[in-house]
């Protein structure tokens, strides 16, 4: 992915822009000039010349990119560059709130600056405002319902942020249930082996910790596959099914095992 300044020249005219992926960008460009959805200037120059050379003049960083854009329009005057201003291009350049997939709500000047922090299409953004489309890359206008979109954001045990795009290949490369964590993000789960919802940041591992004792020996567990799979548990021999009873208060005891309350203490 290459960042940086470009240059459009069709026929005696040239355009300046910039951008963090400058192919996409290229390409971008190339389509709306063949669909007429380009700026005016370039739309009307294609029109009589409609050939594209492109060039890279300058590569550069992320965090400088709309100042040393702003220098190439300064110092080449683009003809065909509507904006004076780098990245103040109209209906691009009005301030927008979108929600992430975490839904957290960030501010952004323009869409411009919301592309270059986050890696995101400004075409895309752009019909995500004009509620032409419902998502990008998980990301939502402000009034949106964020649990309604495909990517979703989850947190793992430790609070650390994930990013899920397909439950499948998600749940294969942390080794988890796709059923189980299915019903997590669908919201019929607050918790699934320490992971959860952002919504649900608060709730805590400890929070679904169970906890039994026996001879004053006390195990405990947050899901019910570790009782087979933990190798300190299964030589307990606990049944699953008979512990979700005892927890649901149906019997009093499971081969001697009763609930722990460290509160009667």
């Amino acid at each position: 992915m290459q960042c940086g300044i470009y240059k459009i020249n069709i026929g005696d005219e040239f355009y300046i822009g910039s951008s963090i992926d400058i192919e996409q960008r290229w390409n971008n460009h190339i389509r709306a000039c063949n669909s007429n959805r380009c700026n005016r200037k370039m739309a009307a120059a294609f029109q009589k010349n409609p050939v594209l050379n492109f060039e890279v003049i300058e590569e550069c960083t992320g965090d400088v990119l709309l100042e040393r854009e702003q220098f190439y329009i300064n110092t080449l005057k683009p003809s065909l560059n509507i904006a004076p201003i780098a990245g103040k291009a109209p209906g691009y350049s009005r301030k927008c709130r979108l929600k992430d997939p975490f839904g957290e709500i960030h501010t952004f000047e323009s869409l411009k600056h919301a592309c270059m922090e986050h890696n995101l299409c400004m075409g895309a953004l752009s019909d995500l405002l004009n509620s032409n489309k419902d998502e990008h890359k998980g990301w939502v206008r402000e009034d949106y319902d964020h649990t309604r979109v495909r990517r979703r954001g989850v947190l793992d045990p430790d609070g650390n942020k994930h990013i899920v795009v397909s439950v499948k290949d998600f749940c294969k490369k942390h080794n988890i249930s796709a059923w189980s964590f299915s019903s997590l993000l669908s919201g019929k789960m607050l918790h699934y082996r320490g992971w959860r919802l952002p919504e649900n940041k608060y709730i805590t591992h400890n929070f679904f910790t169970k906890k039994i004792i026996k001879d004053g020996i006390i195990l405990s567990y947050n899901h019910p596959s570790e009782l087979r799979q933990n190798t300190e548990l299964k030589k307990y021999n606990l049944r699953p099914d008979s512990l979700n009873c005892l927890f649901k208060g149906l019997i009093t005891n499971h081969q001697g095992w009763t609930v722990y309350n460290s509160h009667l203490e």
